[in-house]
């Protein structure tokens, strides 16, 4: 870590004093992990830094909490501090569990491998609550090392922990409120009891971003939860004392990543976007549907769609004017593409947008009647165009 980076963040802690009484103090670990897996977006392996956790800190510090970088405290956690670990090694929440009820992790020598249950004990190392007197007395930290040094971990420092504290007796299982999976399906994929994930649903004190990461997403949907848990990261981030400049560099960078994404070169050609246009792909569902009670749905499906993609277009024009689409008449098959405003789809898609815009006077009713009378003209002129 800098000396730059290392005075903001003193800045950072009289910041937080003026909250809440706190200290933040700085450990160098000069453990060599290189004979170990990479793990992360920098294929690194700062994942293996918990390991030392217990060696590192002082010795009349009792017990800690480990929160991987990914996670974002959106509850008072307090609660976690007062509970009775009795003679637990660990407080830990469950993972997504596996269609496979154990994984082998293969031996580096040709001795016999190690069978590593993926039952109602196997958690996610992303949070722990370690009581480091009994990590100490075990010798977790020696037996794990030892365990990595032997054998093939594709799971990394997680599957060496299950591996070594594989027996119920040494874990406190706690409810997933505390360590938010955002990668599971909390219906088909979860050793808890729907009434346990229906709670912790009420009550969610940790989002681990598992899936999405928020700082490389900054677009985001926040009609469904996932999304929601990213947006909530970065409004956290952006009031950080001290590296407000820094989120706010990452957000733009951020930003500008997702709509190198989001452009297609397909933007500059006509026919396209004519054929992905709202009123085409509507009056598409209507033909293709016409008979199905599922229209009215499937209908409000692409129109929200629709209006999402606007939304996102919109905002990546604001932040970058250049990334905006040519008119259409610029577009080199402009000509060519206009046959396609006479297709029945795209005809039947724009009447049917005026009738949602006066549905108050019976604009459906006359839709109805306009789209017979436009079928009837499609069959004369259909031969004119290409479909």
């Amino acid at each position: 870590m800098s000396e730059k980076n290392l005075k903001k963040l003193d800045k950072l802690r009289a910041k937080l004093n003026e909250i809440y009484p706190c200290e933040l103090s700085n450990y160098t670990i000069k453990e060599d992990f290189s004979q170990f897996q990479t793990f992360g977006e920098g294929l690194n392996h700062a994942t293996y830094f918990k390991l030392k956790i217990a060696s590192i800190l002082p010795s009349h510090i009792k017990t800690c909490l480990y929160l991987d970088t990914d996670m974002l405290c959106v509850g008072d956690i307090r609660e976690l501090f007062e509970l009775n670990l009795e003679d637990k090694i660990l407080a830990c929440v469950l993972d997504k569990k596996s269609l496979n009820t154990q994984k082998i992790l293969h031996k580096k020598d040709p001795s016999k491998d190690y069978i590593l249950r993926l039952d109602k004990t196997y958690f996610n190392a992303g949070f722990l609550f370690i009581n480091l007197n009994k990590f100490r007395l075990e010798n977790i930290e020696e037996k794990i090392f030892l365990l990595l040094k032997d054998y093939v971990v594709d799971i990394h420092d997680q599957g060496a922990f299950n591996a070594v504290l594989c027996d119920k007796k040494d874990l406190k299982i706690l409810s997933f409120k505390y360590n938010f999976l955002q990668h599971i399906n909390f219906k088909t994929q979860t050793f808890y009891t729907q009434k346990e994930c229906d709670e912790a649903l009420k009550d969610i004190k940790i989002i681990h971003y598992t899936d999405k990461k928020p700082w490389n997403s900054f677009l985001a949907n926040t009609l469904n939860l996932q999304n929601t848990h990213i947006k909530l990261w970065w409004d956290m981030a952006l009031k950080t004392p001290c590296f407000k400049k820094e989120f706010k560099k990452l957000q733009l960078q951020a930003l500008e990543n997702e709509l190198l994404n989001l452009i297609d070169p397909r933007m500059s050609n006509a026919r396209f976007r004519i054929k992905t246009s709202l009123a085409y792909e509507l009056g598409a569902c209507l033909i293709r549907n016409q008979k199905s009670f599922k229209l009215p749905f499937l209908l409000i499906k692409i129109a929200l769609k629709h209006k999402q993609l606007e939304k996102i277009y919109q905002q990546r024009i604001f932040y970058n004017p250049n990334l905006a689409m040519p008119p259409l008449e610029l577009c080199k098959d402009y000509q060519n593409a206009l046959k396609l405003e006479n297709h029945l789809s795209y005809q039947l898609g724009n009447a049917f947008l005026k009738a949602c815009k006066t549905w108050y006077k019976g604009g459906f009713f006359i839709f109805l009647k306009q789209a017979n009378e436009i079928k009837k003209e499609f069959k004369k002129t259909r031969r004119l165009f290409i479909v």
